[in-house]
């Protein structure tokens, strides 16, 4: 036996009474009268009012002892589940023990209150139901219990356009200065005044090395970036006392990517040393600027070109043909 409570008073008490919180709504349809009770554990209806309401009753599953504070206890073992009624023009399904009580049609408890956070303004004598805005979302398998019992569903498909970044061939600038943006670089860069040098210390020797053993398919793709190279003349043949390695390094996307090995060149040459730009004096350049772009180095390499006379010192070798020499530099 489960105990619950509920307070038992008559219609014309109910009526009377200005402490109570009730009101008028209905239940299958019909015009019922509410009362609205905190104190209650459980929400009832009269077995009057059930009858009245042709509503189907069935077994608790248990005996409930409902306590009241004047009089005796009611044992009560029969329930309405799922009763359908309309409160403030809304709708709830709610389960409803069935109880002798007097000129009372339906008794809204705790249950009822807290599941649907319904509060009751006791100045007023009113309720105050949740706004729209702050109802919860509710799981899919309760969403298909509401539908089961009846519950009315409206669905809302949303569709969301999202804009993709534009290639640069879709950018209108880009269509009408096509020249100024080629896929590649159509020459040589020109000779400019400060040439690209490199200078040794003094007493530096050949850099002479043998070419790295690769594999037959490292030597197709190897022959085929030279070929590459070749054709847009950034490397050319050649013959010369100075060599060193050429390797392939893989790449992020899969690819190889054609380096020299200039470690042993690079300690024989004397450094270039330049004074680190200010960045404050960088921001102060931006002033009043509203357009910038990227500038894209082509991956950082073949932009400045090689002065002449050191072009043999950049000579590469392969296991396939003798020597290649650099006519262009990386920018660094």
């Amino acid at each position: 036996t489960t105990a619950s409570r509920v307070f038992t008073l008559t219609g014309a008490e109910a009526s009377t009474s200005s402490d109570l919180v009730k009101g008028k709504g209905k239940a299958t349809g019909k015009d019922v009268m509410f009362l609205f009770d905190s104190g209650a554990s459980n929400s009832f209806i009269s077995y009057a009012c059930a009858a009245m309401l042709g509503v189907p009753v069935c077994d608790l599953g248990l005996r409930l002892l409902v306590s009241t504070p004047a009089s005796a206890s009611v044992v009560a073992s029969e329930l309405c589940a799922g009763c359908p009624i309309v409160v403030n023009g809304m709708r709830y399904k709610v389960n409803l023990i069935c109880l002798p009580l007097v000129d009372i049609d339906i008794i809204l408890g705790m249950d009822w209150l807290s599941t649907n956070r319904i509060l009751i303004d006791c100045a007023n004598r009113q309720l105050i139901f949740p706004q729209v805005e702050d109802e919860l979302l509710i799981s899919a398998g309760q969403a298909e219990s509401l539908l089961r019992d009846g519950a009315e569903c409206c669905l809302l498909l949303a569709t969301m356009s999202v804009e993709t970044e534009k290639v640069i061939a879709e950018i209108d600038v880009v269509r009408d200065f096509a020249e100024v943006f080629p896929d590649e670089v159509p020459e040589l860069p020109p000779v400019r005044e400060m040439e690209f040098s490199i200078d040794l210390v003094l007493g530096a020797g050949l850099v002479s090395v043998a070419p790295y053993r690769m594999a037959p398919a490292e030597l197709v793709e190897l022959k085929g970036q030279l070929e590459d190279l070749l054709e847009k003349q950034l490397v050319r043949p050649g013959v010369s006392s100075w060599g060193t390695l050429v390797l392939l390094v893989k790449k992020k996307d899969g690819g190889s990517r054609l380096c020299v090995d200039y470690r042993k060149l690079n300690k024989l040459t004397i450094k270039n040393k330049y004074p680190l730009s200010r960045i404050d004096d960088l921001m102060d350049q931006l002033r009043g600027a509203s357009v910038f772009s990227k500038i894209d180095l082509r991956s950082g390499y073949h932009q400045i070109r090689v002065k002449e006379g050191d072009i043999p010192k950049t000579a590469f070798r392969t296991s396939f043909i003798e020597g290649f020499s650099k006519i262009v530099a990386p920018l660094t």
